[in-house]
């Protein structure tokens, strides 16, 4: 399946706020849900025609009061929605959203649904820096909340980046601050 924006499709890229264009009613054989599900893309750099995938999950409860918790994986090269059992979808007693809202990204660009039509110029701190800059133009609530950067393995050294603003940027009106940096290894001493 094709998930990428074209001429005919209503999502609007570019951070023009059409949130409901990319609300998930129910993933196939998903169990019902009580919280609002999101899926898309923001482009990231129009020229190179790269486009971050994400998935993102409300708070079960009360997602209106619940900070952002954004969650890469390490790699590089590794989907941050992929895996599972094989048992199928299920629900989790112990699910993060049930204390937060849940950012997944697609990153970098040719991983997972993210892609680009180029192959040699990914810029991935920077490409998150603006898809975060681009995501919350879609979420605006967001852009005064919190964010908690978590992933594992590499994905410590893009996500400690994002919050950085290069010389003569023009995005000074950044939101977040990166309040915490969770990355976890097989390591249980690390």
């Amino acid at each position: 399946m094709d998930l990428r924006p074209n001429s005919t499709s209503k999502y609007s890229v570019g951070g023009k706020g059409y949130t409901e264009e990319d609300l998930v009613k129910a993933l196939p054989g998903q169990p019902k849900v009580g919280f609002r599900q999101y899926a898309g893309y923001v482009d990231v750099n129009v020229k190179a025609g790269r486009s971050l995938f994400y998935y993102f999950v409300e708070a079960e409860v009360k997602p209106d009061d619940k900070t952002l918790t954004l969650w890469l994986n390490g790699g590089p090269g590794c989907s941050s929605i992929g895996g599972g059992n094989g048992r199928g979808l299920r629900r989790n007693s112990k699910s993060w959203n049930k204390a937060l809202n849940l950012l997944f990204v697609e990153s970098p660009a040719g991983v997972g649904w993210s892609y680009s039509d180029t192959s040699s110029d990914y810029t991935t701190a920077m490409d998150m820096h603006i898809f975060m800059m681009e995501w919350v133009k879609k979420f605006p609530a967001f852009k005064s909340r919190e964010l908690y950067g978590t992933g594992e393995s590499y994905a410590a050294s893009t996500i400690s980046l994002i919050p950085y603003r290069p010389p003569n940027a023009m995005w000074d009106d950044f939101p977040p601050s990166l309040l915490a940096l969770a990355s976890s290894s097989s390591d249980p001493t690390v």
